[in-house]
């Protein structure tokens, strides 16, 4: 059973609408989905209007989850997805998903869904890194914004933590989002481009449409396949290959060795993707079948990182010939000021 992380080192960046979409356009190629809402906060309960508590036998009731019976559990949310929660009503401590996570393997889940969808907490505390260790593949959010250079090493290095203590998640790329009234090819997108490696070739931009879909109770791609938002998210199910049919996944893997099955199945080659940059890939082309990328590939060009502190590279100083010529300026005042003061 595959398992998608979609991660962030803060809230607020479309982290859940991203994971909410990506289940929806997973289920629509074949196979059953689920669509795990980790952060205690309930933001994938929220955006589907659930609660954890019993309110009788409703539509969106929930059950017991089947995986340690402490948990929520609602089944079609929408078609082909369901939606679980490892909290019960009124409690979201840590060891609820950590037995969650350490009881999945043996559940009856793993036969019942082809896809896993975790909505992750921001990176607080313990349970990301139990998310990682827990996922097949991880896939970050980040706003395009200036401080995204400073944030972002922070979630690498914890990959890496957390690789380094056995995980065997790949990191398939970092997906930018927008804020409103920013558009595609911005500055700050244009800078995360050029210094940060790994970026997937998808933009998310700001949508209106996304409010209407959380009011309706439903998906963006469902409620509003058209809005541009939805047809980036159309482009990236099918760049990490949700969208491709359980049929297709069974023949295709079959067709490969034990080792191609073990090193490059569903794992995007973001660094192929992003030398092509975002026109690269059109919303209807998926990306080549790629290899396993190590997260420290993913750190960005230009940058180093000493925990929290990130520093600029001797590359990014001020160019030598810029230099010289402000020597030869200041040089060139002198003298005149110097003739000025003879000649007086």
């Amino acid at each position: 059973m595959r398992s998608l992380l979609v991660a962030s080192q803060k809230g607020g960046v479309g982290k859940t609408t991203t994971a909410v979409n990506l289940a929806a356009l997973a289920a629509v190629g074949g196979g059953r989905v689920l669509l795990l809402d980790a952060d205690p906060l309930g933001s994938v309960l929220a955006c589907f209007q659930l609660s954890r508590e019993s309110v009788g036998s409703t539509a969106t009731s929930p059950h017991s989850e089947p995986v340690t019976g402490v948990g929520r559990y609602w089944t079609n949310v929408i078609p082909g997805v369901d939606v679980i929660s490892p909290y019960p009503e009124g409690d979201t401590g840590e060891q609820h998903l950590q037995a969650f996570l350490d009881a999945l393997p043996r559940s009856v889940i793993t036969s019942t869904y082809r896809l896993v969808v975790i909505d992750a907490p921001p990176m607080l505390g313990p349970r990301p890194k139990a998310l990682l260790r827990a996922a097949s593949d991880v896939i970050i959010v980040q706003r395009a914004e200036p401080m995204s250079l400073r944030t972002l090493p922070a979630y690498l290095n914890l990959l890496q933590a957390a690789r380094a203590e056995g995980s065997v998640c790949r990191l398939l790329g970092i997906l930018l989002t927008l804020p409103e009234g920013v558009m595609p090819g911005g500055p700050a997108e244009a800078t995360l481009r050029s210094k940060v490696p790994g970026l997937l070739p998808q933009v998310i931009p700001h949508d209106p449409r996304v409010a209407r879909a959380v009011v309706a109770a439903s998906a963006l791609v469902l409620h509003s396949p058209d809005s541009p938002a939805a047809v980036q998210y159309t482009s990236l199910a099918e760049t990490l290959n949700l969208r491709m049919p359980i049929s297709s996944l069974v023949s295709s893997e079959a067709q490969q060795t034990p080792k191609q099955r073990k090193g490059s199945a569903n794992v995007v080659s973001t660094a192929a993707v992003t030398s092509q940059g975002v026109s690269g890939i059109t919303k209807h082309q998926a990306a080549p079948t790629p290899r396993e990328t190590d997260p420290e590939q993913f750190e960005p060009e230009g940058l180093n990182t000493h925990g929290s502190e990130v520093t600029v590279d001797a590359g990014d100083a001020a160019s030598p010939w810029l230099v010289a010529l402000t020597i030869v300026m200041v040089l060139i005042v002198a003298v005149l000021g110097t003739l000025v003061a003879l000649g007086k």
